[in-house]
């Protein structure tokens, strides 16, 4: 579904990722999806915005892939050590501002957002005229984390990630979830848009090993 979604109508994508470009989460699984898209598509450009931390490890193995395939990438800082909702909000705006001149003047655009975080900022792009909104990989992180412990229940960051991720489940105008509890609870909230089954699994041993081997000098 995400493949056929995307390629009949879209020459103007962006990506928004929280995790960094080289994380055994994106490299096998994100970029290598939107790679395949671009083989398709050689008339599409993208922007890939990342949320790189200090410690993420180097992408320069993947930079004549992301330029190959007419992929700039945008990467902007992030460190869980600092104040997390300033430089997400800062951040946000970086992006904003990056995706509104991507797509600017091409009408026939798509926002893609991996994960809950980047779902995220896909939906606001959404809401403010951008293009309409795709969440690859959709898992309720806010519930995670409180049933994990991590967060309160009820908490302000809680309520506010939660409320987000209702955004995305209802309006977003596609949506990829790895399991049958994501695609339930997911249709529970009456989506405006496509909600599809799609498991999901990374060897993510392979990817750390071909980015190690690839990454040498």
């Amino acid at each position: 579904m995400g493949d056929s979604t995307i390629s009949r109508a879209s020459d103007r994508m962006v990506v928004f990722c929280q995790h960094a470009l080289a994380d055994p989460l994106v490299a096998p699984l994100m970029l290598d999806y939107v790679l395949r898209l671009q083989e398709r598509a050689p008339h599409r450009r993208v922007l890939f915005i990342t949320e790189e931390p200090p410690s993420a490890p180097s992408a320069d193995h993947l930079l004549e892939h992301l330029a190959n395939a007419r992929i700039t990438w945008m990467p902007l800082r992030y460190d869980v050590r600092r104040r997390q909702w300033l430089q997400r909000t800062f951040n946000m705006f970086r992006m904003l501002a990056a995706a509104r001149s991507s797509v600017r003047h091409h009408p026939r655009t798509w926002m893609v957002g991996y994960l809950s975080y980047g779902g995220t900022y896909a939906i606001i792009a959404q809401i403010l005229g951008l293009g309409p909104c795709m969440v690859v990989c959709f898992e309720p992180h806010s519930r995670y984390m409180v049933d994990l412990g991590i967060w309160r229940a009820g908490s302000i960051r809680a309520r506010a990630v939660s409320a987000f991720e209702r955004w995305q489940m209802r309006w977003a105008k596609a949506m990829i979830v790895p399991t049958r509890a994501v695609q339930a609870l997911a249709l529970e909230q009456q989506p405006r848009g496509e909600v599809v089954l799609h498991g999901i699994t990374i060897d993510a041993e392979r990817a750390v090993r071909c980015g190690s081997t690839s990454s040498d000098p």
